[in-house]
């Protein structure tokens, strides 16, 4: 058996002070009263330090560090905590012996406590969800290879993803979810095991949108770009444990995400569903209150479809990159991945948008035409979005073929760009049925004045401009819009 130094001699893996006060808010405070008492060493019987003695007023002001300390905390996402308690764990592992030697040798237990639950570079504010924080879409980088933990936790969380049950009844369902947030939070955790995240609060805004929004862009590696993508994902399917969101809605925005976490961590996506038996997944306590839950909840939509228009842009300029070095199987894998987005556009928002619509215009759409701004915000003033559209215009001027002419050439490819298109016309489709549900016949707060009077006009007139674009590139093109939009045109 190994026979270790008494504690503060030579060779010793332990040393203490002489005098220790109570450990309250992040710090070492001397009692009130100033009273001590000697702590002995349960082996040899002899004191080895001195500790304080409290009292009520001592107990007071714990209890007032405390309740300072909860309401961040409460705040601070399970991914974040879960970072927290897994650097205690490495800690404690790399100082096992010390703390062995302090437990056994002298009775003195070690108390952890934190001064601030700012960790991962993120400050939540309340009814906020923490700042996304993304890196410019831009094909053609190299796959990430970020360590074996990442790939497992990357690999587990798409199974799990590809295994949501949802249209299941909707207690399995959220059970569902919930394991998937549980695990979306294990990847969160790995990430930030390699480097924090980037402070989002810290990085100027490039537009009053992004700032509304709590998006900004900044310069960040694989890693960082990965651990941002995965807390959005996470804060994504936390929000949809509780979102009366449709079984189809659903299906989409969590097969987008999935294939986000393919992407951003360069893992390779496995068969089969996650079979693994479900984990144990404490209930939720009372929650915020539901304003808060649905002014949150508008933004975490939002930052999901910016996070789907970023990794959408890169996989549409990855094939086009593809296709012009006649990589016509890389072209074709990267064609369905960015459809897997474009059909996520839609579904992430509404998801923001399943919110009481009466709440939607008495406190959520007039902050979004604040005073100082010249243009009310928009989803199309995110560069995620801009570019997004600049790929897929680079994308038809490499093939600008239409269907027929495609399909006789390249039918794998005809289907695959017409799937594509076809999700784009879909998702202006559904920006028309969600305006209506929220706004009704009202005019948007983006319109220009020389628009049409209402946004489900304006947003079908935008439809019928893409439709007439795309018809005589898709099989079953709507070429009755095509002719009319054309004759609008000539008159």
């Amino acid at each position: 058996m190994a026979r270790y130094a008494a504690p503060g001699t030579e060779g010793a893996p332990m040393s203490y002070a002489s005098r220790y006060g109570h450990f309250i808010g992040g710090e070492y405070v001397e009692p009130v009263r100033g009273r001590y008492f000697a702590r002995p060493s349960p082996v040899a019987g002899e004191p080895f330090t001195e500790v304080a003695r409290g009292n009520a007023e001592d107990v007071e002001a714990a209890l007032d560090a405390a309740h300072a300390a909860a309401p961040p905390w409460g705040r601070t996402s399970a991914a974040v905590r879960s970072g927290v308690l897994l650097r205690i764990a490495d800690r404690m592992e790399r100082n096992l012996e010390a703390l062995a030697v302090a437990e056994s040798g002298s009775g003195f237990r070690i108390e952890c406590s934190w001064r601030s639950t700012s960790t991962m570079g993120l400050s939540p504010i309340a009814d906020h969800p923490a700042v996304a924080v993304f890196r410019e879409p831009r094909g053609g980088r190299p796959v990430p290879g970020l360590g074996p933990r990442v790939d497992a936790g990357a690999r587990r969380i798409a199974r799990v993803l590809a295994g949501v049950a949802t249209h299941a009844r909707p207690v399995e369902r959220t059970f569902a979810l919930r394991r998937a947030t549980e695990v979306a939070g294990e990847l969160v955790a790995a990430l930030a095991a390699l480097a924090p995240a980037v402070a989002g609060e810290e990085l100027p805004a490039e537009s009053t949108s992004q700032s509304y929004f709590r998006v900004r862009e900044g310069e960040l590696s694989d890693q960082q770009a990965a651990l941002h993508g995965a807390l959005v994902i996470h804060r994504g399917l936390e929000d949809l444990c509780d979102a009366p969101l449709s079984g189809a809605d659903l299906a989409l925005e969590v097969a987008g995400m999935r294939q986000s976490v393919l992407d951003l961590t360069g893992a390779a996506a496995d068969a089969d569903p996650d079979d693994v038996p479900p984990v144990a997944v404490p209930e939720p306590g009372a929650g915020a209150p539901l304003e808060s839950v649905w002014s949150a909840r508008w933004l975490i939509g939002h930052q999901v479809h910016v996070l789907f228009n970023v990794c959408a842009a890169v996989a549409v300029a990855d094939a086009t990159r593809h296709l012009r070095d006649g990589a016509g199987d890389a072209a074709l894998l990267r064609l369905a991945d960015a459809t897997a987005y474009v059909r996520g556009f839609p579904a992430a928002m509404t998801h923001a948008s399943t919110i009481p619509a009466d709440y939607y215009m008495a406190a959520i759409r007039h902050t979004m035409a604040p005073p100082s701004v010249d243009i009310p915000l928009s989803g199309r003033q995110h560069r995620g979005y801009k570019l997004f559209r600049a790929a897929m215009k680079e994308l038809l001027s490499v093939v600008p073929d239409s269907y027929e002419q495609l399909a006789a050439r390249a039918p794998e490819l005809a289907e695959a760009r017409g799937a594509l298109l076809e999700a784009d016309i879909v998702d202006g489709e559904w920006h028309v049925t969600l305006a209506y549900s929220m706004v009704h016949l009202r005019r948007s707060i983006a319109q220009k004045p020389e628009g049409p009077d209402n946004a489900v006009a304006e947003l079908r007139l935008m439809r019928h401009r893409r439709a007439a674009q795309y018809a005589s590139l898709i099989r079953f093109g709507d070429h009755y819009i095509a002719d009319a939009v054309a004759g609008l045109r000539h008159s």
